[in-house]
């Protein structure tokens, strides 16, 4: 045999004994103490936890000084009646699915804005004192001075050396495109 056998088998021997010869039951058997009404609390349940420590201490047994309280009937455990809890529907058809996704709230749409410009910057000329940009749109050439009004949607608003400000006019909308270093 091995000595993790012989282990088990004195563990098995030991345990046998006690069972055979160990600690036996006293034929004492405690009273019940009578309850209060007020709370279904013991009499003297912190008298009967004080006693049970001065006992030990003066030499008597836990036996001797410990108290067993009566059993009281179920009804008078449960409190009142039943009213549609979730006790009553403890064994109720329940369902494994997740639960439905709460609405989803669309963020308000962000306000409108002026699409980006069509245009691009082709050059510029200054023709009888006055700055004249030229634009392209697509294979359009467009000719405009300040104040001057493009397809009816873009108002130009100011020339300056390197920008051109234009107004979309149905957002009122102010947008500019570069057009390079001053000539």
């Amino acid at each position: 045999m091995k000595p993790r056998h012989l282990l088990m088998a004195a563990g098995l021997i030991a345990s046998a004994c006690l069972v055979l010869f160990g600690d036996a039951p006293t034929a004492e058997v405690a009273k019940p103490l009578a309850r209060s009404e007020q709370g279904r609390t013991p009499v003297a349940s912190v008298k009967s936890a004080a006693l049970t420590a001065v006992g030990r201490v003066a030499g008597r047994s836990a036996a001797e000084t410990s108290q067993i309280l009566p059993l009281l009937p179920r009804q008078d455990l449960i409190a009142g009646e039943r009213t549609g809890g979730d006790t009553e529907r403890l064994f109720a058809a329940k369902t494994w699915q997740p639960p439905p996704a709460p609405p989803k709230v669309e963020a308000p749409p962000p306000p409108p804005s002026a699409p980006p410009l069509p245009y691009t910057y082709v050059g510029k000329q200054l023709a009888n004192g006055v700055l004249e940009i030229y634009l392209a749109r697509g294979d359009r050439v467009f000719t405009v001075r300040n104040q001057s009004v493009i397809e009816g949607l873009y108002r130009v608003e100011s020339i300056e050396a390197q920008t051109l400000s234009l107004l979309y006019l149905p957002l009122n909308q102010k947008q500019t495109l570069s057009i390079g270093v001053q000539n």
